[in-house]
């Protein structure tokens, strides 16, 4: 792949390979082979989408998550290629994505009452809550990438293989998909900001209120110091 998408991250492929079988577009051969590579296609498949189906005139495609089939003209071969690795690196973001945000609901829940209030016990969760910020900014730029990557506008892309991306975007729902994380990412980042505010709200309060006693500590210890050489002084010691 001479041009693979920049603003995507690709461990999405080396963590998980992609298998990809290359089939010239001949009508007798394809037609032959065809259900035997679904069936290759689907015995592949772990992941709950179903085998997506796209095409243009002179190419057409077969995908799962970890296994594909293209079909194309060897001139447009590579386009084809380039199309489809830079989707499944996209589409599998988006899919993590989604299960990072399903995962975040119960605690997200948890640490909802940390929004409004915060007690001295509360305190201990802030470690526990830094790195969930730092999750929910990951996951915003994650969602900010991918939506750069569904727009396809790195300069280096021929248009064939822009035009095959665009199909496999569409029949994998991905802007209705990214669309509905859209809120949930914001969400979670708002509650996440604003529970690190209390916090550090409550932290100074608390520094401040220690401050304070240490200080009356002082005054009193300064006052009774005062008071047992004024005694002194006067001879009403004792």
């Amino acid at each position: 792949n001479r041009h693979p998408e920049r603003n995507v991250p690709k461990e999405a492929l080396t963590e998980r390979p992609l298998l990809i079988v290359c089939s010239p577009l001949i009508s007798g051969l394809a037609y032959d082979i065809e259900p035997r590579l679904e069936a290759w296609l689907t015995e592949g498949d772990d992941a709950p989408m179903p085998l997506i189906r796209a095409g243009l005139r002179t190419s057409r495609v077969l995908w799962t998550s970890d296994r594909a089939v293209i079909y194309a003209p060897p001139e447009q071969m590579h386009d084809a290629m380039d199309a489809v690795i830079r989707f499944t690196v996209t589409n599998r973001e988006a899919s993590r994505l989604e299960s990072m945000v399903a995962a975040m609901w119960p605690v997200l829940d948890k640490h909802a009452p940390l929004t409004h209030a915060v007690t001295a016990r509360q305190r201990r969760l802030q470690p526990i809550v830094n790195a969930m910020t730092e999750q929910a900014a990951a996951m915003m730029s994650t969602f900010l990438r991918l939506e750069m990557a569904l727009e396809q506008l790195d300069p280096a892309f021929t248009v064939g293989s822009k035009r095959l991306g665009a199909e496999l975007i569409e029949q994998a729902a991905l802007y209705d998909r990214l669309e509905l994380l859209d809120g949930p990412i914001e969400h979670i980042g708002d509650i996440y900001e604003l529970a690190t505010s209390r916090l550090t709200e409550s932290k100074f309060a608390a520094q401040n209120n220690t401050a304070e006693r240490v200080i009356a500590v002082f005054l009193a210890a300064e006052l009774a110091l005062m008071v047992y050489a004024l005694l002194a002084s006067t001879g009403h010691l004792f």
